[in-house]
């Protein structure tokens, strides 16, 4: 969908200020000010106000994540480990999703029809690539668990890593690790 420039500015700005802050936190006034125009401006981009606004941020940013998803699966090798070992690098080479504060706090704030389309596109784009991988490779003897479930448990360990105080470098070890504790658990 083409999108004008400055509806692409506002979006852009957005995006950092509620994946910082949250949707509730934010006010129009700080994207605009930080977009460089008078907020009443991004209401001839966005009629509906910040809602509107958020709305177009996460679906750009879930596509972002379901197509980078889709192309580092496709590059992996077709192993459990390596799959599993390119989303964890894939998440963590971006900013942190914050899953819990999207699904508690920011969809209960929005209109039920915009919280249930978002949460749609977030399980379509971040827990379905993951349990895609496991029925694979259930259908390759290499696992029995490919359920859903256990695709959100995985996808929730690799956010929770963001938690533990880290460079970059000891982000993508601990994400190696995470993945290893998954397929092994602590007694090897």
């Amino acid at each position: 969908m083409y999108q004008s420039k400055a509806k692409q500015n506002i979006i852009n700005v957005a995006e950092k200020h509620f994946s910082e802050r949250g949707y509730q936190a934010v006010v129009v006034k700080d994207i605009a000010k930080d977009v460089g125009v008078k907020h009443p401006t991004l209401y001839h981009h966005f009629p509906n106000g910040k809602e509107e606004i958020y709305v177009a941020v996460m679906e750009q940013m879930f596509a972002r994540h379901e197509a980078g998803l889709q192309s580092v699966i496709e590059g992996a090798e077709p192993t459990l480990r390596s799959q599993l070992l390119a989303v964890a690098y894939w998440f963590l080479e971006h900013p942190p999703i914050n899953a819990i504060r999207f699904t508690r706090q920011d969809l209960p704030a929005l209109k039920q029809s915009n919280a249930s389309r978002l949460l749609d596109i977030s399980l379509q784009s971040t827990i379905t690539p993951i349990h895609q991988i496991l029925v694979e490779a259930e259908e390759r003897g290499e696992t029995q668990h490919a359920n859903i479930k256990v695709a959100g448990l995985i996808f929730g360990m690799i956010q929770s890593i963001y938690a533990v105080p880290h460079t970059h470098d000891e982000l993508l070890k601990l994400g190696e690790d995470a993945i290893d504790f998954i397929l092994h658990g602590l007694l090897r």
